[in-house]
């Protein structure tokens, strides 16, 4: 009895140490949050493929992507879908994942005892370590950084009620959109709208064609951090409202219960997505039309109007998706196909990381310097993507944790991966 006792007093004790908290296993794991987040990484990995060939197109007349990749109907029509499909949709669904992914943490961390808040911030930490690194090493469009920066405001909120949430969500997002149509409507005249911004008019944009198309890897390490620190941690404060936002949404589902009762929450799920579907629709269609409609007074207006259409589809486009694959993946045959993407999710970390040093080899100076069109870029995304969940799915046989997560994970929890 008593050694019974004994054992139950030494178990309690590593249990409020922290000895036995480990981060989260594949048996405790929501299978359907791996898929979205492997879903996700093909548009993340499209869409920032393309940003890594803006230094080889810089004008900004042709396509709505703000980079003349190609012409030709084929192109022409791609621009059109990826622009609108694509571009703002993936890096939300991300956001909204990672919001959903702190209560998680927050929520289970409570349950062993430890101190949530402290370890979340150690979390975030690291992740903006991890950022900081991606950066300077490898491509200014970093959103790690920023994604830690916003993560830190999250525990003020973990214990507010749903309502508070919801309307904080509303604001934070109704600000974001009419914020950054705002800008860009001012910005338009100076010549970001009607394609007068190119190389030979610009002495900082003709730095930035020469470095990255030409220039060695520490010429582009150094540009980076000399040229585009300032401008990258504006941007950053720039998508701070938006960002946390999407945050909250995920917040807001976790708290709600729907992510451990998927099967009683279905109907919800549905509802959201008809409406994500309708709204995310028309919104969508809006921006293609004011994009390449005519009879606006100025361009300022046209590209204020297209921004704040595009910034607010997003939202809807992204949740639309997300809601998607959770119903699909509650029937068998669809279930059996999307399982695929479930090895790529759980390594996501690792594989967006990948993504970036993978394109950066590619596409810029002191690699072959690649400068594909828009068909390109797309057939290049799929043969990496579909390698990626290959060697994904091998390395989760061998190993619990992606390379980088293993990190993440080793100094987040003192060594427990």
């Amino acid at each position: 009895m008593a050694t019974k006792l004994q054992s139950a007093v030494v178990t309690n004790a590593r249990e409020l140490s922290g000895e036995n908290f480990k981060p989260v296993g594949g048996a405790e794991r929501v299978q359907e949050l791996d898929v979205v987040r492997g879903f996700a990484l093909f548009g993340v990995l499209l869409v920032n493929a393309i940003g890594f060939n803006y230094h080889h197109y810089p004008s900004y007349r042709d396509g709505l992507l703000g980079a003349s990749l190609g012409h030709g109907v084929v192109n022409r029509l791609l621009s059109v879908i990826i622009s609108t499909l694509a571009v703002a949709n993936f890096y939300t669904i991300f956001s909204f994942l990672f919001g959903l992914g702190f209560y998680i943490f927050y929520r289970r961390a409570e349950e062993k005892g430890r101190e949530a808040k402290k370890l979340f911030v150690r979390r975030c930490k690291i992740l903006l370590a991890m950022g900081g690194l991606h950066f300077a090493l490898v491509w200014q469009g970093d959103i790690l950084h920023t994604y830690a920066i916003v993560g830190l405001l999250l525990p003020r909120f973990v214990s507010m009620d749903l309502r508070g949430i919801r309307r904080w969500i509303v604001a934070l997002l109704v600000i974001s959109t009419f914020l950054i149509s705002g800008l860009f409507y001012l910005q338009a005249p100076a010549g970001v709208a009607d394609g007068t911004m190119g190389v030979g008019q610009s002495p900082w944009v003709d730095r930035l064609v020469g470095v990255y198309s030409y220039g060695s890897y520490f010429e582009a390490v150094s540009f980076r951090l000399g040229s585009q620190t300032a401008m990258t941690l504006a941007n950053s404060l720039l998508a701070l409202p938006k960002i946390l936002g999407l945050f909250l949404m995920g917040l807001y589902t976790g708290k709600s219960g729907i992510v451990y009762r998927l099967q009683e929450s279905l109907t919800r799920i549905r509802r959201v997505w008809q409406v994500a579907g309708i709204a995310g629709f028309f919104l969508a269609l809006g921006y293609v039309v004011t994009t390449y409609g005519s009879g606006f007074s100025s361009a300022a207006s046209q590209l204020g109007l297209s921004t704040l259409l595009k910034e607010a589809s997003s939202v809807f486009i992204s949740l639309f998706y997300t809601t998607s694959i959770v119903l699909l993946f509650q029937k068998t045959a669809f279930k059996r196909l999307l399982a695929w993407l479930a090895p790529l999710g759980q390594m996501a970390l690792t594989n967006y990381l990948m993504q970036c040093i993978i394109c950066s080899v590619l596409f810029y100076g002191y690699g072959p310097r690649l400068t594909p069109n828009l068909t390109g870029v797309l057939m290049l995304t799929v043969l990496i993507y579909f390698s990626q969940i290959l060697v994904s799915k091998l390395w989760l046989k061998r190993y619990r944790y992606g390379p980088f997560e293993s990190i993440w994970r080793y100094f987040t929890y003192g060594g427990a991966v």
